[in-house]
């Protein structure tokens, strides 16, 4: 069996949690399973982790300036199904929602990680996207969906054959290198938000909860990590709550991402909304005590072992904040509970499920 990933979403993403994924199936995939990533050009450094056998990649770039956009994808477009034209795989497993034209003989598997775009649709422009998404979701042989959740949500929004759909949750990265952030604002103890700050993410409610409790305002600062730098908007409430010094922003790779978890007082999750919700799982890997929402699928991961409240309730998000952060005991007997919840979620797991899920196709 010939199995093919094709470019989209490794010129999509120079990290991120869909190419992230199909590295990991790639990485975990019997030794025996024959299987490329075609991405001629590209700005994923998680490709980089791939062997050259498994993977036909020209070019790195680092921006868009040499080789624009459009340029990159319709390039990436004519040479994967050009490859595949020649090559003639028995499977392509769609990395991201593009229309590609290859033989009708040729069996189409898609991930669905998340229904972020239908059911906050005003805060994008979907339009263009959401056609091809339609029609990659229809054409397909195979819908893998990473949650119960997510699964619902497919059904909610798209006339999709249930039989089609099969539930293969995430694996947990094993990685434990970190590297040290140098930085004073980081010796006090500190609430660690992790991602994109729009609307879904729910972090003005988070501010506005930090900002109300006396108790955390005074002992804990707010570390965010990714998401961009801070907005006008975001400034005036830091402003407004005088609170403009207790918070800071890093970026960098998984390794920094690690260190913050192992040295976080506690991970805040405050999502209306996520598809799988990996950080949960990152944050175990480092003992870090949890509080989350209750929102899309962080209950089916973090099951009963981490702490919730309701990401629309200001009053009990502090509560469900202030009572972990103070408790030393119930961190420890939540973080006890770590790694019976981690073996659920196991890339090699994953990738046996995938491989089976290839081969019902034949």
């Amino acid at each position: 069996m010939k199995l093919f990933f094709d470019p989209s979403i490794f010129y999509l993403q120079r990290f991120g949690g869909i190419s992230r994924y199909i590295i990991e199936l790639n990485k975990n995939f019997s030794k025996n399973f024959n299987t490329k990533i075609i991405a001629p050009i590209y700005i994923n450094n998680f490709l980089d982790d791939i062997n050259s056998n498994n993977k036909i990649c020209f070019l790195k770039i680092n921006n868009y300036l040499r080789f624009t956009r459009k340029a990159t994808i319709q390039f990436n477009k004519f040479f994967f199904e050009l490859f595949c034209f020649i090559k003639r795989p028995d499977i392509v497993h769609l990395t991201y929602y593009d229309n590609y034209n290859y033989s009708k003989n040729i069996k189409t598997v898609i991930t669905v990680h998340d229904l972020i775009h239908e059911k906050y649709s005003s805060e994008y422009n979907f339009k263009y996207r959401s056609f091809y998404k339609k029609n990659s979701i229809e054409k397909a042989d195979k819908i893998i969906c990473v949650s119960d959740n997510t699964k619902k949500d497919l059904l909610n929004f798209y006339k999709v054959d249930e039989n089609k759909i099969s539930v293969i949750h995430h694996g947990y990265p094993d990685s434990l290198e970190t590297i040290k952030i140098h930085d004073e604002f980081l010796e006090k103890p500190f609430l660690l938000f992790v991602g994109d700050r729009n609307n879904y993410k729910n972090f003005k409610n988070f501010i506005l909860a930090y900002s109300k409790s006396k108790m955390l305002k005074n002992d804990f600062n707010v570390v965010c990590f990714g998401g961009g730098e801070i907005l006008d908007n975001e400034k005036k409430i830091f402003l407004d709550h005088n609170i403009l010094d207790k918070i800071k922003i890093y970026y960098g790779d998984d390794k920094k991402l690690n260190y913050l978890f192992k040295k976080a007082a506690v991970y805040v999750c405050p999502s209306l909304y996520e598809g799988f919700g990996l950080t949960i799982l990152e944050a175990m890997k480092f003992n870090c005590p949890i509080v989350s929402s209750n929102g899309g699928s962080l209950i089916e991961v973090g099951k009963d072992v981490i702490d919730y409240f309701d990401p629309k309730n200001i009053e009990d998000m502090i509560y469900k904040i202030e009572t972990l952060a103070y408790d030393d005991e119930r961190k420890q007997k939540m973080i006890k509970k770590y790694s019976n919840n981690l073996k659920n979620f196991d890339w090699k797991k994953t990738s046996y499920l995938t491989e089976n899920l290839y081969k019902s196709l034949y």
